[in-house]
């Protein structure tokens, strides 16, 4: 018998289509199978999202890891957002119905604005022009005179100044008269002869605005809450207008001071009796972070906005209705102040570890200071003058206040993806300016970083070591 070859012939347009087997054997299609994305706006500031698109084939499963901490296993991600800035090796790992892999490495660059590149370590100087019409004078660690204040802080450390501002104070209330915009304007052309940066902080108020008082200012109460929001809009817009005349815009703002309860009452309002009016919050925060957008696209310089809220053992709960508001913002800060937010100092580290894990944001220490002493200086009741708020293993003495600090910075710097981003020691300044029989002086003369005689303490080291 004779033998019978058979061939099977079978077009490469009919394996395409039926990817079959033919002769007994499986066969392939004609698509390769390859690894391969893009991405946009690379080179961006961060916080930014990057869009990653797949253009991968032949591929059945995903698994992306962008360098962030994220990962996904989508086909097409999209929006990636990275908070930090730096360098970021992102990888696309494909596999194909046969389980062959395929692997593709492409780096990614977030630039860093100009707060980014250090630990902030700053302070709040908004005492200074009271200080100066007191013919307060400071002197240094060698007790020489300090000539220019702004100057010295910038020598010594400090990298960043915040300022308040308050929309009309009364001209006839020293300490509060001093927060005018012209005054925010003659510090801020202060700050930037010396190259340091700034802070303003936005109180939106007549005076002082905390958690126990957000008072809207005269000239807006009354109006409806649409001519609120444009206010907001238009005062934000004004102020930074001025300050890019005079080329001293902020690199990062407050919209708003403590604002735990909300900001410009009753319209703002989520305490009480208003604890469902976050969407009006929200709306006056978008209102001046619109202002600011503007101006950074007038201007080409990158501001950061920072939501400011006293305490942290307890801030999950604000944050939370915050973005399920929507509400946009890059900073997350905090005040600490242990005689009224916590002396465990192992608590509060807790409690930060978890909104840095929770949130993904930088977390900036806004406001805090210690004491150096429980002693008085003038005959005004001091804020803190209690050894039971002390917290353990940090005494009132100039080497306990420098201590703190050092645990503080420690805190920052161990959070996860080096969101720790620095602390504000606010009125670091603030001495008993009026004379020491005053009984209408200084609450905080023991808690600044200078002693009863004007002489810095050790703790300015922290500023100069970090």
């Amino acid at each position: 018998m004779k033998k019978l070859n058979i061939f099977c012939f079978i077009s490469p347009m009919l394996l395409l289509v039926l990817g079959q087997v033919a002769c007994g054997k499986k066969v392939g299609t004609n698509i390769p199978f390859t690894a391969q994305f893009s991405f946009s706006n690379n080179e961006c500031t961060a916080p930014c999202k990057i869009i990653f698109t797949n253009e991968s084939t032949g591929a059945s499963t995903y698994f992306w890891d962008f360098g962030n901490g994220n990962k996904s296993t989508l086909e097409e991600p999209g929006e990636v957002e990275f908070v930090n800035p730096g360098q970021y090796q992102v990888s696309l790992e494909v596999r194909n119905e046969n389980w062959e892999k395929q692997t593709i490495t492409k780096q990614i660059t977030i630039a860093g604005n100009s707060l980014d590149q250090d630990f902030i370590t700053g302070m709040d100087l908004s005492y200074q022009p009271l200080m100066d019409e007191s013919s307060i004078v400071f002197k240094d660690e060698s007790e020489n005179p300090i000539n220019n204040f702004y100057q010295y802080v910038a020598d010594n450390g400090v990298n960043l100044v915040r300022v308040r501002l308050f929309h009309s104070p009364d001209p006839n209330t020293k300490v509060v008269s001093k927060g005018s915009l012209n005054h925010v304007l003659d510090i801020c052309q202060k700050v930037k002869e010396t190259g340091n940066k700034i802070l303003l902080d936005f109180h939106y108020s007549d005076t002082w605005a905390d958690p126990g008082k957000q008072f809207v200012p005269s000239a807006w109460d009354g109006l409806p809450i649409g001519q609120v929001k444009d206010s907001v809009y238009a005062y934000t817009k004004f102020v930074l207008e001025r300050m890019y005349a005079q080329n001293t815009l902020p690199e990062m703002i407050q919209i708003g001071n403590e604002i735990n309860s909300g900001m410009l009452w009753d319209y703002g309002k989520v305490w009480g009796d208003f604890d469902d009016n976050w969407e009006n919050l929200a709306a006056l925060i978008n209102a001046a972070k619109q202002a600011i957008e503007e101006i950074e696209s007038e201007s080409g310089k990158d501001i950061q906005t920072m939501i400011h809220r006293a305490g942290i053992n307890d801030a999950h709960w604000f944050f939370d209705k915050l973005f399920e508001a929507e509400v946009d913002f890059d900073i997350i800060g905090l005040s600490y102040y242990s005689w009224w937010h916590g002396k465990d100092i192992t608590e509060i580290e807790n409690a930060l570890q978890n909104l840095a894990t929770k949130y993904n944001k930088p977390i900036v220490i806004a406001e805090t200071m210690y004491p150096f002493t429980l002693e008085w200086n003038d005959l005004t009741n001091n804020v803190f003058g209690d050894a039971s708020n002390l917290i353990d293993g940090f005494d009132a003495s100039p080497e306990g206040q420098k201590a703190f600090y050092e645990k503080l910075i420690l805190i920052l710097k161990n959070l996860p993806n080096d969101l720790g981003r620095g602390f504000i020691y606010w009125a670091p300044d603030y001495v008993a300016f009026n004379g020491n029989q005053s009984p209408d002086g200084s609450a905080f003369e023991n808690l600044c970083t200078f002693d009863f005689d004007n002489i810095a303490l050790p703790v300015m080291a922290v500023f100069r070591d970090n």
